[in-house]
């Protein structure tokens, strides 16, 4: 993995002298390695942090060696913010990490999703994790990945400075927190000496690079089997990741598919219920079971979000996990990634790709035309779990048939794999909603009692349904298509104001009937994931963006103006225009509101409604604005009583 920033202690205070460090930073791979260009704000918090550490090291030996923005290997998307290395007293490779804060006194104040591990920013209302338990999350990380640290051969120290906040100003000093300071101990505005005095109380000469040759070095990289025993009991046990019977031929062909001597690709194609992500997942677990180095990428902030919170939170432990044992699990499902993964040269992988329908096209990329060629060649074996169907966004490009053209050319061994559709009770229901919105749609057949398709004439009702089936215990959300902008976004759910919503639905008399919000994001990282765990978020709506991928028991999903059926032409029609610019299906260029053509357009609002109709595993409820499209689709169910 590139460094992208590396020098002496002597070579770092000249940079930061001429202004030069965020320059080299930049041309050293930044972009490369994130994915992204450094914003105008964090390159100024480079300057000002790394300005203020640098006085805080001045009277340290010059010869230590200095990282900036130093990304965790092996292949980890974290990067620490500064690391000193040298030797200790003793003559051992020794790390100090130094998470930097810019906060000030009062731009802070406790946290409210998880108190006991979060603060809350007032800045930008939101949660953000305590500084100590980042700073502890990486060395946690360095020891659950690095056999190397992990035996004491490596020593490794985080702590935190926090150069423009006071100390005792509260909240970050809280007494909830002096767990996690005492392993992590955060150094104040005006203590850049004590700063300087705790990394000499563990660096005393320099190490010529010894340090982080010992952490970056292949050989090196073994997951703790402690660990990879934790979360495969938990994969096993947990009934959210169970495997049924129709689905072990797939999975034991899958998992026994890996042959060092021949490059390998499995594809798996399935519907929507039919336990995709589920067998990812396993698949993962079963392939570091067996000492391999595994890779699990998905497009979906959301997919990582819940499941590494549903991972954590069902742990078999009988008990709440410590905090300890919050941060092993974030550095094991640190390897759930995107595209954007890196592989090392010297490495052989297995990768697993969910939701690989959303891989997409390389625009810029002169060894590859897409996604799906990178992972293959990178990879000893690739397994795909897709579904052509489930492409709602404009960008998303790969096919199972894409992907076999391309194994088939080079000569690699292709297993396709379908699974069977026949995994929850509504297939029929499944098949119905994938014509119906085509030129030649089906009849449904369905017996209400067993799975009920309601199509409602007031969204009331259908909420009214929805609020009372999940009161019941009976898993249940509100949908929609994107039709409206997302106007609540800025607000935490307790601090909307009076009188905003995002969603204004009416009756067919024109009079309003209801309005709703769209699925909150409580904190900075759940990407609004969190609407599809919460019991308390029936008054939420769920989009495409954050519904793909998870289940539910009822689905009450509401079907705005992009969908609408012409009575004169009888046919279905389609609208991208009035979906919001921010809405990534459809819209190509935000800045310039530049949406697909029509193709695309029917294609990829098709796809969203299918997905959306299809969250629910024990029924559908419906509501359209359109009222001919709601008469439309009555008339495309026959009940069987």
């Amino acid at each position: 993995m590139p460094i992208l920033y590396h020098n002496t202690l002597l070579d770092f205070k000249k940079d930061i002298s001429e202004g030069s460090i965020v320059k080299q930073i930049i041309s050293s791979g930044y972009e490369g390695e994130t994915g992204q260009a450094p914003s105008t704000e964090e390159q100024q918090s480079w300057r000002s942090s790394l300005g203020e550490l640098c006085k805080a090291l001045d009277g340290l030996n010059d010869a230590f060696d200095v990282y900036a923005e130093y990304v965790l290997p092996p292949d980890s998307l974290m990067r620490v913010d500064f690391m000193i290395t040298g030797k200790d007293a003793n003559g051992t490779d020794t790390a100090v990490l130094i998470e930097l804060k810019q906060w000030s006194d009062g731009s802070i104040s406790l946290g409210e999703d998880q108190p006991e591990y979060t603060v809350h920013a007032l800045w930008d209302d939101s949660d953000k994790d305590h500084p100590s338990h980042q700073a502890r999350r990486y060395a946690r990380h360095l020891e659950d990945h690095c056999t190397s640290v992990r035996n004491g051969t490596v020593k490794v120290y985080p702590c935190v400075y926090m150069h423009n906040y006071t100390h005792g100003a509260g909240v970050v000093d809280d007494t909830r927190f002096s767990k996690a300071i005492a392993r992590s101990p955060i150094f104040y505005k005006g203590q850049g000496d004590l700063l300087a005095q705790f990394i000499s109380d563990h660096i005393s000469h320099p190490d010529s690079g010894s340090t982080v040759s010992a952490i970056e070095n292949p050989s090196n990289h073994i997951l703790d089997p402690q660990l990879v025993e934790m979360v495969t009991s938990t994969l096993e046990k947990n009934k959210s990741f169970r495997i049924i019977p129709s689905q072990w031929p797939v999975f034991s062909t899958a998992k026994d598919a890996y042959d060092q001597n021949q490059k390998t690709v499995v594809v798996i194609t399935g519907a929507p219920g039919t336990g995709k992500t589920v067998l990812a997942l396993r698949l993962m677990g079963e392939f570091i079971q067996n000492n391999l180095e595994v890779k699990y990428v998905t497009l979906s902030k959301n997919i990582q979000y819940v499941f590494k919170d549903r991972i954590k939170s069902d742990f078999n432990l009988g008990r709440p996990l410590t905090d300890e044992e919050k941060q092993r699990m974030d550095s094991f499902m640190s390897m759930i990634s995107n595209p954007g993964l890196k592989f090392a040269p010297d490495k052989v992988y297995v990768t697993i790709i969910d939701e690989a329908h959303r891989l997409e096209k390389y625009t810029d990329n002169g060894l590859y035309d897409n996604q799906a060629e990178y992972i293959i060649e990178n990879s000893a074996l690739s397994v795909f779990l897709i579904d052509d169907d489930q492409q709602v966004r404009w960008n998303d490009y790969c096919t199972a048939d894409i992907i076999s053209r391309y194994v088939k050319t080079k000569g690699y061994r292709l297993i396709p794999l379908p699974l069977s559709e026949g995994v929850r009770q509504y297939t029929p229901f499944v098949n119905w909603v994938t014509t119906l919105f085509t030129t030649s749609p089906t009849i449904l057949k369905t017996n209400p009692r067993k799975y009920p398709v309601i199509v409602y004439d007031k969204a009331s009702d259908m909420y009214s349904e929805i609020v009372n089936l999940n009161n019941a215990g009976h898993k249940s959300r509100m949908l929609a298509g994107y039709c409206w902008d997302w106007s609540t976004i800025k607000y935490a759910k307790n601090r909307i104001p009076t009188g905003i919503y995002d969603i204004s639905l009416y009756d067919r008399s024109g009079k309003l009937d209801i309005q709703l919000i769209w699925n909150m994001k409580l904190t900075q990282n759940d990407y609004g994931s969190t609407w599809i765990e919460r019991n308390d978020s029936t008054d939420e709506v769920g989009c495409i963006h954050t519904a793909q991928g998870f289940e539910m028991e009822y689905a009450g999903v509401i079907i705005g103006r992009d969908v609408t059926y012409n009575k004169s032409t009888k046919r279905i029609e389609f609208h991208a225009d009035v979906h919001p610019r921010r809405d990534k299906t459809v819209t190509i260029d935000e800045r310039r509101n530049m949406k697909v053509g029509p193709q695309d357009a029917e294609r990829l609002i098709r796809n969203a409604y299918r997905v959306l109709m299809t969250r629910g595993s024990k029924g559908c409820f419906i509501f359209c604005e359109d009222e001919a499209l709601s008469e439309y689709i009555k008339a495309q169910i026959k009940l069987l009583h």
